[in-house]
């Protein structure tokens, strides 16, 4: 198991994220709450992480869908797989997942299996709101939610993978 921790500036806010792979399978990628001193690993991982993601780009959409391996029951494959389908910059409901996945009055169960979702930036949780707009939840505060749906409005991933030697 390889694991990548690094930082980056979204807006005004700086984020430590760390990911982990297994066997050239990245199985989770989430913002750390370790302090920037522990967000670091070594250039070799470092570099070795973001070829994998300049690679992970250029990979059609089902393509993209087999290079992760997220970890968890059936269900919340299906409600992760219908999250991940959800566009760059585009917002969808809990109950827009729910339907997604053939389940119309699961919204709530939708909401516990993106709550676990261990991909968090890939397979795009920030992108769910509520039925009513209001933003909701996030696992990792709401400040940090928009500031991640702001930094996708126009940019594709630049903010996140471009330029990957200035962590």
């Amino acid at each position: 198991m390889t694991y990548c921790e690094f930082s980056r500036i979204i807006g005004s806010l700086e984020i430590h994220f760390r990911a982990q792979f297994q066997d050239g399978f990245l199985e989770a990628l989430e913002p750390n709450a370790a302090s920037k001193s522990n967000a670091s690993c070594r250039a070799k991982e470092q570099e070795a992480f973001f070829e994998w993601l300049k690679y992970y780009q250029k990979l059609d959409r089902d393509e993209q869908w087999n290079c992760l391996q997220p970890a968890g029951t059936e269900f919340q494959l299906r409600a992760w797989r219908a999250l991940f389908q959800v566009p760059w910059g585009a917002l969808c409901t809990y109950r827009d997942l729910a339907v997604a996945v053939g389940k119309p009055q699961g919204a709530q169960a939708i909401g516990q299996a993106v709550a676990r979702n261990p991909i968090s930036l890939l397979i795009p949780c920030h992108r769910v709101i509520r039925s009513d707009g209001t933003l909701g939840g996030f696992q990792w505060g709401r400040e940090l939610k928009t500031a991640l749906l702001e930094a996708e409005k126009g940019s594709e991933l630049s903010w996140f993978w471009r330029n990957p030697s200035k962590i």
